[in-house]
Order: C-alpha cells, then sequence, then structure tokens
C-alpha cells in the first residue's frame, strides 16, 4: 500500500489504482501570438487516458498575463457543457513575447485539491513588419511542465497578480469590485517563480491578515498564494486602491520585485447606525408616557364677593 502511495500522485479512481499510474490533476494551457499582438489562448482539462469525468470538472480555473506591469485576467470552467476546455484572447500591445498561466480556483469534482499553476511562453512571429502588422500566425506552443526543482534557471524571474472579492464566497476577479462600508474585500495574491529558487516575502499594508506570514522558500516553476482582508470604512472615500509588493531574492544575484494592486469601488450605501443613532421613537416605536406632577396642594374656596352698598342716616 506504502509503494501505491508513492507512485499515485492524484488517485482518478478505481482504474488508477489497478495500473499504478502516476499521474496529476491540472489544467492545461496553449496559446499563440501574432503579429498584431493577440494572445489566443485554450485551457483545458488534464485528459489522461484514465481520466473519469470528475477529475475533468472545476467549477473555478483562472487563466492572466502580465505584460509591462498590466495584468489581464480571465476565469472559465471545465465541463461536459463545455468539453473540459475554454478559450479567450489578451491583446500584449507591441510586447515581442509574454507568458500564459493557468490555474485551478476550486477543488476538482473529484475532491482533489488545485495544482500549481502552468504556464506557456508565447513570442511574435519572426516575420512580422516593423510596423507590427502581416505576417503569419505561428502554430500553437503546447504547454510544458515546470522545470523540476533544482534544474538550471535564468535570471530571478517572478510573476505577480492580485485578485479580489467582496465577501467570503464568490469567484476572485482581478476587479475593480463594488462595496459598502462595512464590507470586507478578500485578497488572493499569487506569486509565480520563472528563475531559480528564491526566498519570497510579501508586503501589503493595505489589507490585515496576510498569510502565510514572513520569508517563504519559493522552488522554479512553482507558485505559492497568499491571502488578506480589508474592511471598508468610511475614511475610505469612493475607492480603496490596494498595492502589495513581493520580493523574490536568488543565492546569487540582486533581489527582484514586482507589485500589484487591487481597487475596491466604495457605494452610497452604507451600515445602519455606522455614521449616527437614530432614535427609537423614529423607528416607529411609541413614544414616552409623560409622568404626571402630583398634586400637593387643596385649592382654597373662592373669597365671597358683597355687592358695594351705601349707608346714610
Amino acid at each position: 500500500m506504502k509503494r501505491r502511495l508513492l507512485v499515485l500522485a492524484c488517485c482518478l479512481g478505481a482504474a488508477c489504482w489497478l495500473a499504478s499510474v502516476a499521474a496529476a490533476c491540472h489544467s492545461e494551457i496553449t496559446a499563440s501570438l501574432d503579429c498584431n499582438g493577440k494572445i489566443s489562448w485554450t485551457a483545458s482539462a488534464w485528459n489522461g487516458s484514465d481520466a473519469t469525468t470528475s477529475s475533468r470538472t472545476n467549477s473555478n480555473v483562472a487563466v492572466w498575463t502580465t505584460v509591462n506591469g498590466q495584468t489581464q485576467t480571465a476565469t472559465g470552467h471545465f465541463g461536459t457543457d463545455d468539453n473540459f476546455a475554454f478559450s479567450g484572447t489578451f491583446s500584449v500591445g507591441s510586447a515581442t513575447s509574454a507568458t500564459v498561466y493557468v490555474q485551478e480556483k476550486a477543488n476538482w469534482a473529484s475532491g482533489d485539491a488545485p495544482s500549481n499553476a502552468r504556464s506557456v511562453t508565447v513570442s511574435r512571429p519572426s516575420n512580422c513588419s516593423g510596423s507590427g502588422g502581416g505576417g503569419g500566425t505561428p502554430p500553437p506552443v503546447q504547454n510544458t511542465p515546470p522545470a523540476a526543482p533544482g534544474a538550471p534557471a535564468g535570471p530571478t524571474s517572478i510573476s505577480f497578480v492580485k485578485l479580489e472579492r467582496d465577501g467570503p464566497t464568490g469567484d476572485f476577479v482581478p476587479g475593480p469590485v463594488t462595496a459598502q462600508v462595512g464590507d470586507t474585500i478578500e485578497y488572493e495574491l499569487i506569486v509565480t517563480n520563472n528563475g531559480p529558487a528564491v526566498s519570497l516575502s510579501v508586503s501589503d499594508p493595505g489589507c490585515t491578515g496576510l498569510a502565510p506570514s514572513g520569508s517563504q522558500g519559493l522552488e522554479t516553476g512553482k507558485s505559492m498564494t497568499f491571502t488578506c482582508t480589508h474592511t471598508i470604512v468610511a475614511a475610505d472615500g469612493t475607492s480603496y486602491t490596494n498595492t502589495a509588493t513581493a520580493t523574490a531574492t536568488a543565492a546569487s544575484g540582486s533581489p527582484v520585485t514586482a507589485s500589484a494592486q487591487a481597487v475596491a469601488n466604495v457605494g452610497s450605501g452604507g451600515v445602519l447606525g455606522a455614521s449616527a443613532t437614530v432614535p427609537a421613537q423614529k423607528l416607529g416605536a411609541p413614544a414616552p408616557t409623560k409622568k404626571l406632577k402630583p398634586v400637593t396642594k387643596l385649592a382654597k374656596p373662592a373669597r365671597a364677593q358683597v355687592k358695594a352698598a351705601t349707608f346714610t342716616g
């Protein structure tokens, strides 16, 4: 039994146990970049020969790319209704290359936990004209798994994405989200290591409860997710912008930093009593009964009045 557990990364049912197949539950990504700066990508569920429907079904999958400090994100799902795949496009302007990431944000229907982010790097065709137009589109670049831990890697390089949602449920999105005073914004910060193994630290003064905290080790090709929250208050005004910074330090070379921000627009509504207390009688409660002052003196009897008379004699 122990030997089977060692060779089995993710069990996909009885067939997986019998075959002792080493498999991984994960999303896959293919993409291409044309001469006009458009990335066309397709995210799909792992489709090994022994995959079951539940092992390929996931309700929340994110795809994103970051170019020149700007992050574009899309979300979708895998299911029988879309044949376990969904597609989209990003625009990267004049950039000559970009890396597209995919990662599950929910457990698979089989109960398996999300895997690390997977990525593919795409480049413009070599025959593009100087104006950026014309030329053909190269065939899609197939996704390759991240480099194994300890494998040679290039310069220190990280990607940083910050997602948010209003409250404890629903999908994390790039934002902006709309919230009210008293709402708690939850943040998800995802750092992906594209270079050699690093010591990673994340700072986010605009939110509380950052976890995990302190310095974290992050291997080549791996991703790490951090979380924190912020409760909207009246002092935040009509918009709250929260910026986080990730710093990666490799064994050699200078530290590399990346920043990501999220914006929450604050609506005009609010929480009753947040800025003023409404008296009970204004809410429809009966008015208090006025206590009468007791009478301690009896009224004096009226003095008899005698009509004036005239005497003679």
